[in-house]
């Protein structure tokens, strides 16, 4: 078996729902592009945005139906940012990430935009995939944001040890997290940048915990995971 402190060839060990979604995800940019192209010329503007009914506003936030932004992107797994031990786990984690528009009952909230997103890791330790709600504050005349992210993920990882008796016992305590629960809190913040009308890069931190709420009284594990990377945005609008 190979030893843990060395990274192996990247193999994607993971749960079919999980792959199935994020690979979806990755190939759906193409497709929801030329979708949010056709819904642009349907709502009367062409593809810069300029309104072709002669009136001056831009198309830029009807466009894509109910879409509003896909995203990919990378990130360093398994980050030790708390000053406790360090993560056993590692490798880098590919997401993928699909906002709607903001539902105009959402104006009572700060007007978030619903999400559902997947992070696949390259060397078979946590994936997970999940929903939430993203806020954005945009500075710099629009052309920089900050952004927080807020929803539950389930993921594949380990929520506790084995049996002392169990042969899997010290492998399995020296190469996971104990999650504590299947289902897990997941927080982001991060900081972007507009690089054009439609594309979009950030930088950006995720920790991920039960917050000793959603493990219940089967285990008070909770060692949680924090990841930090970068990702590019296609807006189609809203």
């Amino acid at each position: 078996m190979q030893p843990r402190d060395r990274l192996p060839m990247v193999t994607f060990r993971l749960p079919v729902p999980a792959s199935l979604f994020v690979a979806a995800m990755l190939v759906f940019a193409p497709a929801a592009h030329a979708f949010a192209d056709s819904g642009a010329v349907q709502n009367g503007t062409d593809e810069s945005g300029t309104d072709e009914s002669g009136t001056g506003e831009s198309g830029r936030g009807e466009g894509g139906g109910v879409f509003s932004e896909a995203r990919i992107g990378l990130a360093a797994h398994g980050l030790d940012l708390n000053g406790g031990e360090p993560s056993p786990e590692g490798g880098v984690n590919v997401s993928a990430e699909l906002l709607f528009k903001s539902p105009g009952v959402f104006r009572y909230i700060l007007q978030p935009r619903p999400f559902v997103h997947g992070s696949l890791n390259s060397r078979g330790d946590t994936s997970f995939y999940g929903v939430g709600l993203a806020w954005e504050q945009h500075v710099f005349q629009d052309r920089a944001f900050g952004e927080i992210d807020f929803g539950v993920a389930r993921h594949d990882g380990v929520i506790d040890l084995p049996p002392p008796d169990d042969p899997a016992f010290a492998e399995t305590a020296a190469s996971r997290n104990l999650l504590g629960a299947r289902y897990l809190f997941r927080v982001s913040v991060g900081v972007g940048y507009r690089i054009s009308e439609r594309w979009r890069v950030q930088a950006f931190y995720e920790h991920l915990s039960n917050g000793q709420i959603l493990n219940g009284d089967s285990t008070d594990r909770n060692q949680g995971l924090d990841n930090v990377g970068v990702r590019i945005g296609y807006r189609f609008g809203g």
